[in-house]
C-alpha cells in the first residue's frame, strides 16, 4: 500500500466491514466518521494521528481531535497521547513537544490523562496519536452534517486552526 491515509476503499472493505461484524450498534463505524457518539453514554471520542510535525506533533495531533469532536457537537474534556520517537530524538525534544501539547490543552481546558510514549527505530519521525474524550452538548445524529465527508472542517481547516499560535 502506498504511505499515507489509507483510501477509502481500502478501509471500507479491510477495516470498516471487519468492525461492524462486532459492532451491535446501530451507528456503525463509516467512512469519514470523524467522531464515535455513545448518546446512551451523553460520550464521543476522536482519535487523530499526527506524524512529522517537529514539536508541535502532539499539538497538532490534539487539535485535530478536538476539531473532530467539535464538529459533531462534543466538548472534548479528556485527552490520551500515544507517542512514539525515532532513537535520535533527545529528551529535551520530548520535553518540548508536550510543554506545546499542555499549552493548547490548557487554553481547552482539557486533561491529558494518560498515554504511552516510545522510542523505536521504526520510525524516522515523531509520530503522536491523540484520542480525545467528550460530552455531547447537543442530541446526537448518527448522520455527518452537511459540508465535508468528515461531517465537519476539512482536514485543511483542521490543520490550520492547529498551527495558529497559543
Amino acid at each position: 500500500m502506498k504511505c499515507g491515509k489509507v483510501s477509502d476503499l481500502v478501509l471500507g472493505r479491510s477495516v470498516l466491514k471487519i468492525a461492524r461484524k462486532v459492532n451491535q450498534r446501530k451507528d456503525q463505524p463509516k467512512v469519514g466518521g470523524g467522531a464515535a457518539l455513545l448518546p446512551e453514554f451523553s460520550l464521543a471520542t476522536a482519535m487523530e494521528m499526527v506524524a512529522g510535525e517537529g514539536v508541535e506533533t502532539a499539538h497538532f495531533a490534539l487539535a485535530r481531535a478536538v476539531n473532530s469532536l467539535s464538529s459533531r457537537f462534543a466538548v472534548a474534556g479528556f485527552a490520551s497521547l500515544s507517542i512514539t520517537l525515532p532513537e535520535e530524538a533527545e529528551e529535551s525534544f520530548l520535553r518540548a513537544m508536550m510543554e506545546r501539547a499542555a499549552a493548547f490543552a490548557k487554553a481547552q481546558q482539557i486533561e491529558i490523562i494518560g498515554g504511552h510514549t516510545a522510542v523505536s527505530r521504526s520510525v524516522c519521525e515523531p509520530v503522536v496519536s491523540a484520542q480525545v474524550f467528550g460530552k455531547l452538548s447537543e442530541p446526537a445524529s448518527s448522520e455527518p452534517s452537511v459540508g465535508t465527508p468528515s461531517g465537519g472542517a476539512s482536514s485543511e481547516g483542521e490543520l490550520f486552526r492547529a498551527r495558529e499560535p497559543l
